[in-house]
């Protein structure tokens, strides 16, 4: 009996001193609120996860670190598709820097690569655990997303610094949207840092239909009233009026005048594809453009474009 009793005793501490998820194969590698979030960093088997509360936000594959985990980081290439060759980049938001790591290797053109992030913990996570390479082309700014857009404007502008080919805005998730990062006024500071040829890529988290919608319609609107071209790539692909996912959906916004089709975006993706311009699978990320026909003709009806002094929006359920 007090053999079986010590048994239990034991057990009964080692459960105690296990962090959780270790029992199922998990490992955490990190825990710890930063002034902003609170973060872990969660390790099962090959595959290393960045963790905002209980949202995934990064991950790496420990055997095949330039392997994009996570679909949407992939689906961010189509911004080469708009810009090809790009010489300078900027991203809004680090996470774990999967995206910038692929970016950096698959890109010789890039020269310049400029990361914001608001957290100084999860740049310190990413040099540590998630192989964010010590690249001197990559510049690492801790700092407000948008305050580094505002302060960057007036140099472009004066010549002193060149503009941005690529504006990479990876800043959302699912629970947490930062406002100013949506507004009319952010994406016109953004416009200002772009090159002619400019592109901004966005990972926006939304549904295309449904009683969630409100508020990535009325994001979708202010890209509108600020680019010339959007187009958006639900993640995935997109079943129709009836699909109320809430999922990423890439947006890429152009300076140019001129409209793609699904056409038009298939040829030069599968062109940048054949010359490897591009090793991501672009040419089957595109079959995924909604074209205006897939929507409702009132889909944007009483939907209000994001300004400063007006985002009615609940970022736990997208609604405005």
């Amino acid at each position: 009996m007090l053999i079986l009793i010590l048994i239990i005793l034991f057990w009964l501490i080692w459960v105690s001193s296990t962090p959780v998820g270790e029992a199922s194969g998990q490992k955490v590698l990190y825990e710890r609120n930063s002034p902003y979030q609170q973060i872990s960093v969660i390790q099962n088997g090959n595959l290393r996860y960045l963790r905002f509360k209980n949202s995934n936000q990064s991950a790496l594959d420990l055997d095949d670190p330039l392997r994009m985990v996570f679909p949407y980081t992939s689906y961010l290439h189509l911004g080469v598709v708009a810009r090809p060759q790009p010489a300078k980049a900027l991203f809004i938001g680090l996470g774990g820097g999967s995206a910038i790591r692929k970016f950096l290797h698959d890109y010789p053109s890039l020269t310049t690569v400029d990361a914001v992030e608001i957290d100084p913990e999860v740049v310190k996570i990413a040099r540590t655990y998630f192989a964010l390479p010590a690249d001197p082309r990559l510049k690492i700014s801790i700092l407000d997303g948008r305050l580094f857009v505002e302060q960057s404007g007036p140099a472009i502008a004066a010549g002193h610094t060149n503009p941005y080919d690529l504006v990479i805005i990876d800043a959302f998730t699912a629970s947490a949207i930062p406002r100013h990062l949506t507004t009319f006024e952010f994406l016109r500071a953004v416009r200002k840092i772009l090159s002619p040829g400019g592109v901004v890529v966005a990972n926006l988290i939304g549904a295309l239909s449904g009683p969630h919608s409100r508020f990535f319609r009325s994001m979708v609107r202010t890209y509108g009233t600020v680019f010339p071209q959007i187009y958006l790539f639900p993640v995935g692909g997109w079943a129709g009026e009836s699909d109320v996912t809430v999922r990423n959906i890439i947006l890429v916004a152009t300076l140019t005048p001129d409209r793609w089709d699904r056409k038009v975006w298939q040829s030069k993706a599968a062109a940048c594809y054949k010359q490897k311009l591009i090793t991501e699978e672009v040419p089957d990320f595109v079959a995924t453009l909604i074209e205006e026909a897939d929507l409702e003709d009132a889909w944007f009806n009483e939907i209000p474009v994001l300004t400063d002094d007006h985002v009615p929006y609940d970022p736990q359920n997208h609604q405005l």
